[in-house]
């Protein structure tokens, strides 16, 4: 316990940002598309051959304290990681081998310190040839989310990895047989993403019950409307995604949705066409990250929009996320950051793609300051307080959040994560105040 107590994490450092690089081969290019929970491993994928349309890629890991790992599927195939459990334990993502190949486009799923391993798709597809793609997956990396080829057409699916087997999750009746899964809850209970319940494609959620309809924001008059669900939070409770909005006539609106609310829209950067799209949400649901629209560069027939990562909260609204973190002290001379596809469970860590000094497409990744105290003992999520909840801080003080579901393990607000937390945690079970 002395020991714990006179050590502070290292993430609750100050704000920092690194670029992620390239991997050889190819034109110089990466893209981030997911964190793990916590905040250690960045999914992605870099230009290993070709360049421009004609680029193949492989997906790669970026693994706090190990940097970047690549699967080794490309060129022979071209890859992507899309995703990261919360433990950081697992990667998932797609290798499409061509439209040629006897083995299609498969899901994979990719431990840490391993190798990717195919995984098919669902079992009665038309051809036979896969067509799958892995799109996230849950805490403990037992249950993937994606989308493949089933008999009634392209169909979300659960992948269960302890007994590797698909579980089809269905489509909203009423319209043409499609439907996509892109995010999933911690533990793998909730499923999020978008089916057609009529001519239009809406965001939607699985649970035990089936599929349910999110709907639409309202849409003006003569637009067609559409909506995309993109992530959930670690309970499932609050979802985030897109939708066409009377705020944007030909391009879409970022929304945070609970059961309670319904689709509360998020709004956009200043400047540009108004457009903006919700791709994360922290896992008490609290931090939202995305792709909002700012001014871009004027010509001689007008000037264009060029899009900017953001992070959302209640206190704050939405922001440019390069404005936040030059506020905060980072150098970002030159960079572009021009989406957030991942935010860690505390809401301190996000990652991304943008362009680089040297106007490349690089992926990044970013630490803001440490998040504020939780002030809720079951830190847990169990519905109990016990020792347990003390088990599950003194863990996440070590690095291990697997069983830690608040915001942060900076318990008592001092700006580090130690001994100290777990022992605000220990008095706060035996019934001391927050």
């Amino acid at each position: 316990m002395l020991a714990l107590l006179g050590a502070a994490s290292l993430s609750a450092a100050q704000a920092t940002f690194r670029g992620l690089g390239d991997l050889p081969g190819g034109g110089f290019y990466s893209e981030a598309w997911g964190l793990s929970g916590d905040g250690a491993v960045v999914a992605a994928a870099s230009v290993v051959g070709g360049g421009g349309p004609f680029s193949t890629l492989d997906a790669f890991m970026d693994v706090e304290g190990s940097g970047t790992i690549a699967s080794g599927l490309g060129p022979t195939a071209s890859a992507r990681a899309f995703a990261a459990s919360g433990d950081g334990g697992l990667v998932v993502g797609v290798a499409d081998y061509g439209s040629f190949s006897s083995l299609g486009a498969q899901a994979f799923v990719w431990p840490v310190g391993g190798a990717p391993v195919l995984i098919g798709d669902l079992p009665d597809g038309p051809t036979g040839v896969p067509r799958s793609y892995a799109r996230g997956v849950s805490m403990d990396g037992r249950y993937v989310v994606g989308i493949g080829e089933s008999a009634g057409g392209t169909e979300a699916w659960r992948y269960d990895s302890f007994t590797s087997t698909f579980e089809p999750l269905g489509v909203l009746p009423g319209g043409q047989y499609a439907s996509y899964a892109y995010g999933v809850s911690a533990d793998g209970a909730v499923v999020v993403g978008q089916s057609y319940g009529g001519p239009d494609q809406q965001a939607v959620y699985w649970d035990e019950a089936g599929i349910h309809a999110m709907g639409f924001m309202p849409t003006p008059p003569g637009y067609a409307p559409a909506s995309s669900a993109e992530a959930a939070s670690n309970d499932g409770s609050v979802i985030v995604g897109w939708s066409r909005s009377m705020n944007s006539l030909n391009g879409t609106e970022a929304f945070r949705w609970t059961a309670a609310t319904g689709m509360v829209p998020l709004g956009d950067l200043a400047g540009g066409a108004f457009q903006s799209w919700a791709y994360d949400v922290s896992g008490d649901g609290s931090v939202v990250v995305g792709r909002a629209s700012i001014a871009g560069p004027c010509g001689p027939f007008g000037c264009n929009s060029e899009g900017r990562a953001f992070i959302w909260d209640e206190a704050h609204g939405m922001r440019d996320l390069q404005q936040v973190l030059t506020d905060l002290g980072v150098d970002l001379t030159g960079w572009k950051l021009l989406e957030a596809r991942g935010v860690s469970f505390d809401g301190r860590v996000i990652t991304g793609s943008g362009l680089n000094p040297e106007g490349l497409g690089e992926a990044w990744v970013a630490s803001l300051s440490p998040a504020p105290p939780a002030c809720e003992p079951d830190v847990n999520c169990d519905g109990a307080v016990n020792g347990f909840d003390v088990q599950a801080t003194e863990e996440a003080v070590n690095g291990d959040f697997a069983n830690f579901c608040m915001p942060s393990a900076d318990l008592n607000g001092d700006g580090t994560e130690n001994g100290f937390d777990i022992e605000t945690e220990e008095q706060r079970v035996n019934g001391a105040p927050c």
